[in-house]
C-alpha cells in the first residue's frame, strides 16, 4: 500500500508524464497514440492516488477513485482535501463523553 507521504511523488510523476506525452504528440501519429495511452495511464494513476488519500482521511477510497476517474483527479483531490476528516461514530462518542465519564459497575 502506498503511504500518504508518497502522494506528492505520484502526482509529480503523473504531471511529468502528461507533459512528456504532450511534447511527443506533435511528432507523429504513433507518438500521438503513445501520448494518449500515457495520458490515460496518468489519469488512472492520479485517480487511484486520490482514492488512497481519501482512504487515509477515513473516506471511502473506492468511491473517490470512481469519482476521480469519471470527473477529474484534480477535482477529486480538491473535494477530498476540503472535506473534514471522517470519524466513526464510536470515536466521536468516546471523544465527546471522555474517559472519565465512563464508569464501570463494581
Amino acid at each position: 500500500m502506498i503511504s500518504l507521504t508518497a502522494f506528492p511523488q505520484v502526482l509529480l510523476i503523473a504531471v511529468v508524464a502528461i507533459l512528456v506525452a504532450r511534447c511527443f504528440a506533435r511528432r507523429s501519429h504513433q507518438l500521438r497514440e503513445f501520448a494518449t495511452m500515457l495520458a490515460i495511464a496518468a489519469w488512472i494513476t492520479c485517480s487511484f492516488a486520490v482514492g488512497l488519500f481519501a482512504n487515509a482521511l477515513g473516506r471511502s477510497g473506492a468511491t473517490w477513485t470512481i469519482f476521480s476517474l469519471i470527473l477529474s483527479p484534480s477535482l477529486g483531490l480538491i473535494v477530498v482535501a476540503v472535506l473534514d476528516k471522517k470519524w466513526n461514530r464510536s470515536a466521536r462518542v468516546m471523544t465527546a463523553i471522555g474517559p472519565a465519564a465512563v464508569s464501570m459497575p463494581v
